[in-house]
């Protein structure tokens, strides 16, 4: 970061999505990217894909897709070889999986949370919050935040009688949501799966600044609004060539089947990726419209402070020797 020019923040974190390194940051990384022949990187920063994608360096761009209701998470995988994208296109999984994993998990919510929010006759909106550090809330190098946009979210709750505001069930600072609903006088906090809350037939819209939900609200026949398209996101990526678009893979892309060229078997370790990662990601079992309880995993960044790990050094975070209540 320092060779970035930015400080050990989120803040800091946030900006290299719109920066262009300094020199000495260029040469520095042309010092160590010689001789390269490909980078996998975990969610790289923008300014990192556009200097491999200047100087022809292949690379690898790796996420945790957006759905994730699904029988185990998937990948998502972008590139700028367009071999490796032949594979990613090859192994992509196909829409109608995940329109089954829908309305499986639709119909569970129907059987043990009901149909509808309250009254059927009231018409829902719901909020969905965020983690405070996300890459998908970076926009124009700088974190978005809800009390940005209260203006909008207010205007498109006179639409509605109820807008309930989902917080993200691993981050425990609710300041910014509790300015919603300071502001917008008929909305009201919920507790309830996000998954239950999206089978309900009487909600009619999710709102998000650019929560995943947005996207998994489509397979379940709810129109989606997001406030934010964050940097890594951005169009303009694609059609300058700096990356492909991004492809959804199942495990079978941890396979050597995938790095030859063909369709990728997929491992039989069932939930493998889910198991793995240890976070739920508010499939709560069953799903209710009750308040959930807290989640039984620790977050990533509570298990990254439990084991004074290397990351939160650079976001500026304090590591803690033995975090209270954390348990491995």
């Amino acid at each position: 970061m320092e060779l970035l020019g930015l400080p050990t923040s989120p803040e800091g974190w946030a900006a290299t999505s719109a920066i262009d390194p300094l020199p000495a940051a260029a040469q520095w990384l042309d010092l160590r990217m010689a001789g390269t022949e490909l980078v996998i990187g975990f969610e790289l920063p923008v300014f990192l894909m556009r200097f491999l994608a200047d100087r022809g360096i292949p690379f690898l761009d790796i996420a945790i897709d957006a759905v994730r209701f699904g029988r185990d998470l998937f990948f998502s995988a972008r590139t700028n070889d367009p071999v490796l994208e032949g594979a990613l296109a090859l192994n992509e999984v196909e829409e109608e999986i995940l329109r089954i994993d829908a309305a499986l998990l639709r119909a569970s919510a129907v059987r043990h949370a009901g149909r509808t929010v309250g009254d059927p006759a009231l018409r829902v909106a719901v909020f969905f919050g965020q983690t405070r550090v996300d890459r998908a809330l970076v926009r124009g190098g700088v974190l978005a935040k809800p009390s940005d946009f209260i203006a909008p979210i207010a205007e498109m709750a006179k639409g509605y009688d109820l807008l309930l505001v989902r917080p993200h069930p691993f981050e425990p600072d609710r300041a910014e949501l509790e300015q919603l609903l300071a502001n917008i006088p008929n909305a009201r906090m919920s507790l309830a799966s996000s998954y239950a809350l999206l089978a309900c037939e009487n909600v009619h819209e999710v709102i998000s600044l650019s929560s995943s939900l947005v996207v998994e609200a489509g397979y379940f026949g709810k129109p989606a609004t997001a406030l934010v398209l964050p940097d890594t996101a951005d169009p303009r990526l694609v059609a300058s060539g700096i990356c492909s678009r991004s492809y959804r893979l199942d495990t079978g892309f941890l396979s050597a089947d995938f790095w030859h060229g063909r369709r990728a078997a997929l491992p039989t370790v069932p939930h493998m990726l889910r198991q793995s990662l240890g976070i739920a990601w508010g499939l709560a079992s069953p799903l209710t419209l009750s308040p959930e309880a807290p989640p039984a995993a620790p977050s990533v960044l509570a298990r990254l402070r439990r084991q004074g790990a290397a990351p939160l050094r650079w976001l500026g975070l304090r590591p803690a020797a033995a975090a209270q209540g954390v348990r491995p």
